[in-house]
């Protein structure tokens, strides 16, 4: 598997919730991240709200970090894309060089 995918539940820390965050039974997160762990995959490609900036980025980064990643981070319009309205989406892209875990690696 080269690249894992993921937009999951908003509300856990949207601004419009409730701000459960890793309490919220919808918190996808760490499952996310267990995936990509697992699969060996060396891209992670995330897609949400805004909103989810503070809660996600605070454990994502960190975690990504110590699987061997590099994170990028940004908030981009839809109309930056060419699209009539503006529409906001928080994206996260981790990569990792090589194909194992970070508790796989050797050296």
């Amino acid at each position: 598997m080269d690249c894992v995918l993921s937009g999951d539940p908003c509300q856990p820390n949207s601004v419009a919730g409730k701000r459960g965050g890793e309490d919220d039974e919808r918190w996808l997160l760490d499952c996310v991240i267990d995936i990509f762990d697992q699969s060996g995959a060396h891209t992670l490609f995330r897609e949400n709200v805004t909103g989810n900036a503070d809660g996600q980025l605070a454990v994502a980064i960190p975690a990504l970090e110590r699987l061997g990643c590099r994170v990028a981070v940004g908030i981009f319009s839809a109309g930056e894309a060419g699209a009539s309205h503006r529409r906001e989406r928080l994206f996260i892209l981790a990569h990792r060089d090589n194909r194992g875990t970070a508790d796989q690696q050797v050296g």
